[in-house]
């Protein structure tokens, strides 16, 4: 007789991946919908996580300005 394998997970750390895995979706949905918007293509996930990489060099450039400009 052949034993199956299983995983025995709790509740709390299904609904935990559950989460994750929603607020992943949204994120790439958001990037996705602000580079469509900015008129950028975007036709892969890599394109996405490339759009999201820019973003945030552009905001932490931004922000290097701004904190330098206070001082």
């Amino acid at each position: 007789m052949k034993k199956k394998f299983k995983i025995s997970k709790s509740p709390f750390e299904i609904l935990i991946a559950f989460v994750f895995s929603v607020l992943a979706f949204v994120k790439f949905t958001v990037v996705r919908a602000e580079a469509i918007q900015n008129g950028q293509r975007v036709e892969r996930p890599s394109d996405v996580a490339a759009i999201h990489e820019s973003l945030g060099s552009q905001l932490r450039h931004q922000n290097i300005l701004e904190t330098t400009r206070v001082s």
